[in-house]
Protein backbone atom coordinates (compact mmCIF):
# COMPACT_ATOMS: atom_id res chain seq x y z
CA UNK A 1 0.00 0.00 0.00
CA UNK A 2 1.54 3.55 -0.85
CA UNK A 3 2.53 5.87 1.56
CA UNK A 4 -0.20 8.37 1.95
CA UNK A 5 1.26 10.88 4.36
CA UNK A 6 2.30 14.22 2.68
CA UNK A 7 6.18 14.52 2.01
CA UNK A 8 7.67 18.53 2.24
CA UNK A 9 10.32 19.10 -0.61
CA UNK A 10 12.75 21.98 -1.10
CA UNK A 11 13.61 23.88 -4.14
CA UNK A 12 16.20 26.44 -4.63
CA UNK A 13 15.25 28.75 -7.70
CA UNK A 14 18.04 29.08 -9.49
CA UNK A 15 17.52 30.23 -13.13
CA UNK A 16 19.10 31.89 -15.86
CA UNK A 17 17.25 34.38 -17.23
CA UNK A 18 16.95 36.30 -20.46
CA UNK A 19 15.66 39.98 -20.07
CA UNK A 20 16.57 40.56 -23.73
CA UNK A 21 19.09 40.48 -26.50
CA UNK A 22 21.83 41.56 -24.70
CA UNK A 23 20.56 41.38 -20.49
CA UNK A 24 20.89 38.09 -18.88
CA UNK A 25 20.57 37.19 -15.08
CA UNK A 26 22.33 34.47 -13.64
CA UNK A 27 20.32 34.00 -10.38
CA UNK A 28 22.69 31.11 -9.38
CA UNK A 29 25.73 32.97 -9.35
CA UNK A 30 23.87 36.40 -8.14
CA UNK A 31 22.58 34.24 -5.16
CA UNK A 32 25.48 32.32 -4.43
CA UNK A 33 24.42 28.79 -5.39
CA UNK A 34 26.29 27.87 -7.53
CA UNK A 35 29.94 28.89 -5.44
CA UNK A 36 28.61 27.19 -2.00
CA UNK A 37 28.01 23.83 -2.58
CA UNK A 38 26.73 23.33 1.40
CA UNK A 39 23.88 25.17 0.43
CA UNK A 40 22.72 21.26 -0.32
CA UNK A 41 23.30 20.03 3.18
CA UNK A 42 21.12 23.51 4.41
CA UNK A 43 18.58 22.37 2.75
CA UNK A 44 18.73 18.67 3.85
CA UNK A 45 18.98 20.03 7.53
CA UNK A 46 15.35 21.55 7.01
CA UNK A 47 14.10 17.94 7.33
CA UNK A 48 12.83 17.96 3.76
CA UNK A 49 12.01 14.52 1.95
CA UNK A 50 13.13 15.78 -1.47
CA UNK A 51 15.02 18.46 -2.98
CA UNK A 52 14.36 20.03 -6.82
CA UNK A 53 17.47 20.35 -8.07
CA UNK A 54 18.28 22.48 -11.07
CA UNK A 55 20.28 21.34 -14.22
CA UNK A 56 20.47 24.67 -16.49
CA UNK A 57 22.19 24.33 -19.67
CA UNK A 58 23.75 27.55 -19.34
CA UNK A 59 25.97 25.49 -16.48
CA UNK A 60 26.55 22.31 -17.97
CA UNK A 61 26.81 23.12 -22.00
CA UNK A 62 27.41 26.64 -21.61
CA UNK A 63 28.88 26.95 -25.87
CA UNK A 64 28.29 23.48 -27.33
CA UNK A 65 24.97 21.86 -26.62
CA UNK A 66 27.36 18.77 -27.31
CA UNK A 67 29.74 19.02 -24.92
CA UNK A 68 28.13 18.95 -21.70
CA UNK A 69 30.08 18.24 -18.40
CA UNK A 70 27.88 17.45 -15.10
CA UNK A 71 30.19 16.87 -12.24
CA UNK A 72 28.88 20.00 -10.59
CA UNK A 73 25.66 18.68 -10.84
CA UNK A 74 26.35 15.14 -10.20
CA UNK A 75 28.16 16.08 -6.69
CA UNK A 76 24.87 18.02 -5.87
CA UNK A 77 22.76 14.81 -6.33
CA UNK A 78 24.62 12.72 -4.15
CA UNK A 79 25.10 15.24 -1.30
CA UNK A 80 21.76 15.11 -1.29
CA UNK A 81 21.16 11.41 -1.36
CA UNK A 82 24.02 11.01 1.16
CA UNK A 83 21.62 12.86 3.63
CA UNK A 84 18.64 11.07 3.03
CA UNK A 85 16.86 13.87 0.67
CA UNK A 86 15.45 12.12 -2.73
CA UNK A 87 16.69 14.36 -5.51
CA UNK A 88 14.14 15.14 -8.13
CA UNK A 89 15.95 16.84 -10.79
CA UNK A 90 14.89 18.82 -13.09
CA UNK A 91 17.04 19.43 -16.68
CA UNK A 92 16.07 23.07 -17.88
CA UNK A 93 16.02 23.93 -21.94
CA UNK A 94 16.66 27.47 -21.63
CA UNK A 95 19.72 27.88 -23.86
CA UNK A 96 18.77 26.04 -26.95
CA UNK A 97 17.55 29.82 -27.80
CA UNK A 98 21.00 30.80 -26.98
CA UNK A 99 22.38 27.64 -29.42
CA UNK A 100 20.35 28.88 -32.31
CA UNK A 101 19.54 25.47 -34.55
CA UNK A 102 21.35 23.64 -33.23
CA UNK A 103 20.38 23.64 -29.36
CA UNK A 104 16.34 23.95 -30.47
CA UNK A 105 16.73 20.21 -31.98
CA UNK A 106 18.97 19.58 -29.04
CA UNK A 107 16.89 20.90 -26.01
CA UNK A 108 13.34 21.74 -26.32
CA UNK A 109 12.36 19.97 -23.98
CA UNK A 110 12.53 19.85 -20.00
CA UNK A 111 13.15 16.74 -18.04
CA UNK A 112 12.11 15.79 -14.43
CA UNK A 113 13.23 13.04 -12.97
CA UNK A 114 12.77 11.85 -9.40
CA UNK A 115 15.33 9.48 -8.00
CA UNK A 116 14.10 7.92 -4.93
CA UNK A 117 15.97 6.39 -2.59
CA UNK A 118 13.05 3.98 -1.77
Amino acid sequence: MPDSRLEVWASPEPTVARIDADTVRDQCAETGWSGRPDDVDRIAELGVGGCRFPVLWEHVAPRDPHVRDFRAQRTGIERLRARGVDPVVALEPELARAWGDAGARTARWTLALHVSRR
